[in-house]
């Protein structure tokens, strides 16, 4: 009732809404209704009010032009509820309403699996709970182990109040990674260190209901356990099953909302150095045509002389050339931050020295500040893709070698390539990374510390740009100090 009521009328004043309904299932013939809608007092404040009720299975009417239907579905892809809007003028910005509305249904879809776990946990319970006056039956107890445990979905366990395994299923015994036959879940020195083993032997002091990451065969489980201690019958009861699905779609949603806000970000940061870039390269141009029509000269001081400076014209190209690049690499994020064009590069066939020298001629002055070798060993013809993005793939990864080196460090560039594939290696001696960073470095807004402020959104570019070629990025660390950030970028 909570949720409902307060989704459906933040709906209403987020977005100024005439009315908002949210119906979510409780049963086959039985709903829950929110209903909020704007009311207007005499001195024409506006006020939202909400009536939540439930009601018999709610019907919509097909006929009803003035209002949009939102159906919520399960995995399975049964409606288990819709949402029901009126706008008075017209949704403002659909983009983040939608986005509401499927946080709204992504709450209710949960919801509704806890709901069908807890009433699947209740019925496996009253099956428990009749086993119990047949346990001392071991003809029995094995028979229903066989028919309800061993074709159950979650993993069961049994206890005593000391810790002796009466009852369990193979599933319980997967999820342990261990026999259960005469186990004993208390005594620490018969069970290997394991983060659900720990919160078991916890359960035996208190009920525990709670979500637990898990490595099983070198994978990441994230499993959710129950436990509920029988005082009266001086047993203890254990279900556990896999949520790893759920935990999944809930971390790609928020890596798509993160992204979503990444690009949005980048393009208005690129937007808006355009102007600066222009008003220098203005004051420029204006300063080259005087020197080439005489109308102005630079003098450099030399052993108390002034003399031309015959340096300077060169000097200028360079600073021209290097404003131009920029509008580039401003166009590339640009192009890359529109929705429609984050899965569409225009391929080119380049050399990549032709990238890597672009990305040095802007950072020829950090390299020399820091007096840092760059060693290439490029074995690779020409690769498709955008020479631009390239450019600015190589700018964040030098940047970030750059300051993590020490004054004369080294660099290296590898370039190897066989018949299916490209790998590009960035690799550096500096203080390297943290290894419990080095699966965030790529998430947007992540740093390691406030030296490394900005790193995130560099990287989260990065990662863009490579993914953007149907390509993988990862750094990894070196046993001797630094980090490899490798690149592979399929041919095809």
């Amino acid at each position: 009732e909570d949720i409902l009521k307060i989704a459906s009328q933040k709906l209403v004043e987020t977005f100024k809404l005439g009315e908002c309904s949210i119906v979510f299932k409780l049963g086959d013939k039985k709903s829950l209704k929110a209903h909020a809608f704007r009311i207007f007092d005499s001195e024409s404040n506006e006020n939202c009010d909400v009536d939540v009720t439930i009601i018999e299975e709610e019907t919509l009417d097909k006929n009803s032009v003035d209002k949009d239907i939102y159906f919520i579905k399960a995995s399975d892809g049964n409606i288990i509820g819709f949402i029901s809007t009126s706008a008075i003028n017209g949704i403002i910005n659909k983009t983040e309403f939608r986005a509401f509305i499927d946080y709204i249904s992504l709450i209710l879809k949960n919801y509704n699996l806890q709901l069908i776990n807890r009433l699947r946990y209740e019925k496996l319970q009253i099956i428990i709970k009749k086993l119990q006056d047949e346990i001392e039956s071991k003809k029995r107890s094995d028979k229903l182990n066989s028919l309800i445990l061993e074709h159950s979905p979650y993993g069961m366990i049994i206890t005593d109040i000391k810790g002796e395994v009466l009852l369990f299923n193979k599933k319980a015994e997967e999820f342990l990674s261990m026999k259960l036959t005469g186990a004993n879940l208390i005594r620490t020195d018969e069970i290997p260190e394991d983060r659900l083993i720990e919160a078991i032997k916890s359960s035996y002091v208190k009920n525990q209901s709670k979500d637990i990451g898990i490595k099983r065969n070198g994978k990441i489980l994230y499993i959710h356990l129950e436990s509920s201690i029988l005082k009266d019958l001086s047993k203890v009861i254990f279900t556990i099953y896999d949520i790893t699905d759920r935990k999944v779609k809930e971390a790609l949603l928020t890596e798509k909302k993160k992204m979503e806000t990444l690009a949005e970000l980048a393009a208005g940061i690129a937007h808006n150095l355009r102007s600066p870039l222009a008003a220098a390269k203005g004051t420029l141009d204006l300063i080259k045509n005087d020197l080439d029509k005489k109308e102005i000269k630079i003098l450099r001081k030399i052993n108390g002389k002034e003399k031309e400076d015959r340096d300077l014209p060169e000097n200028l190209d360079l600073i021209a050339s290097s404003i131009e690049k920029s509008f580039v690499i401003i166009n590339s994020i640009l192009a890359l931050s529109k929705k429609g064009n984050r899965n569409k590069i225009k391929g080119e066939m380049f050399y990549l020295k032709d990238a890597i020298d672009e990305a040095l001629t802007l950072l020829k002055n950090r390299f020399k500040e820091k007096d840092i070798t760059l060693l290439e060993e490029l074995n690779c013809k020409k690769i498709r893709g955008s020479k631009d993005m390239f450019v600015q793939i190589f700018l964040n990864l030098f940047s970030n070698s750059i300051d993590a080196v020490e004054k004369g460090g080294l660099i290296k560039v590898n370039c190897n390539e066989d018949k299916q594939k490209v790998i590009i290696d960035v690799t550096d001696n500096g203080k390297g990374i943290p290894r419990e960073d080095l699966t965030r470095i790529f998430e947007p807004f992540y740093s390691t510390s406030g030296e490394a402020a900005g790193r995130g959104i560099g990287l989260s570019i990065t990662k863009k740009m490579v993914v953007a070629h149907g390509g993988t990025i990862k750094a990894i660390p070196k046993k001797e100090g630094g980090t490899t950030f490798r690149i592979i970028i399929q041919k095809k």
